[in-house]
């Protein structure tokens, strides 16, 4: 009897990501996150000025918002909002990264469930979409503060709670999400195919996982850029409605549109797919590095 059960346990195909796996991708994910978020942390601040703002032009380019910056504030302001940044970010990324990676492998490796493409798409909303519990709050809180609605990270925290309560954290969770399961699904279908353009008889270098991440993150973020802006404007909305209505994402866009123009969904395109394309080249160069680097060592401890 006890034979036949261990018989009947070992004919079971294992399905999931070994622990190990799913440990180096998250730890990889953090560490790259940490060090592409502190790089590029001023064009983001730039790119949130600018979708935020009803008094800049459609035509308003990143060096004259960064010119202005520094003649009014002091250098360390193009920083502010990274502390935010980093307690949403890095969890939330290594968090996505990982569940992507883990419904990549069930879907294509281990059960071949779906087509290459389609199970790249779905597990990269799967991943987005377990991330964004996490990521909502303190983006909130950051374009808060990059935006000059609040002077630090307390008192942006201490404004929404008291004008809005906890639901205040999670406004713009609609248009987070609506915004970034199209941006996941297209950066990662752009990164793994273009594994294409490079020969599979070599190993694969770290220019090329910059050139594939610098791509995909610039496809990405030019076709979502009327997503961001929308996202922006509620998150740096200062009324005390019912922003996380899909009522209200829609009511937003018809109001850009009315008051500023079709063009207005595309402000901020500039420094936005710049950060992307910067930061996704990065983010990219230093998880595949790390991760090969964690896994080499790994393989070392387990010998």
């Amino acid at each position: 009897m006890a034979t036949l059960s261990k018989a009947t346990e070992t004919s079971k195909p294992n399905t999931t990501m070994p622990f190990f796996k799913v440990s180096e991708n998250f730890l990889s994910s953090a560490l790259a996150t940490m060090i592409t978020k502190a790089i590029l942390q001023p064009v983001d601040t730039c790119k949130t000025r600018a979708q935020s703002s009803r008094k800049l032009g459609f035509r308003v380019r990143f060096i004259d918002i960064l010119v202005d910056a520094l003649k009014k504030e002091n250098p360390v302001a193009l920083f502010r909002g990274l502390p935010a940044a980093w307690l949403g970010s890095i969890p939330a990324q290594s968090l996505y990264i990982s569940t992507y990676e883990s419904c990549k492998y069930l879907f294509l490796e281990k059960t071949h469930f779906l087509p290459k493409n389609m199970g790249i798409a779905l597990s990269a909303a799967i991943g987005d979409s377990v991330a964004g519990f996490i990521r909502v709050p303190p983006e909130t809180i950051k374009q808060r503060l990059q935006a000059g609605l609040d002077p630090s990270t307390s008192k942006a925290i201490s404004h929404i709670f008291q004008t809005q309560g906890l639901k205040g954290f999670y406004r713009g969770y609609i248009a987070q999400v609506s915004r970034d399961i199209p941006y996941a699904i297209v950066l990662f279908l752009t990164y793994e195919n273009a594994k294409l353009l490079f020969s599979n008889k070599r190993r694969m270098k770290a220019r090329d996982n910059l050139i594939r991440g610098a791509l995909a993150g610039g496809v990405a973020s030019f076709l979502t850029t009327p997503l961001d802006v929308v996202k922006t404007r509620i998150m740096t909305h200062s009324g005390d409605v019912a922003v996380s209505s899909f009522r209200f994402w829609l009511g937003t866009v018809h109001r850009l549109v009315r008051e500023e123009g079709w063009r207005s969904l595309w402000r901020g395109a500039g420094p936005r797919v710049s950060y992307k394309i910067c930061s996704s080249a990065l983010f990219f160069v230093c998880f595949e590095f790390l991760r090969s680097t964690i896994h080499f060592h790994h393989n070392d401890l387990r010998k």
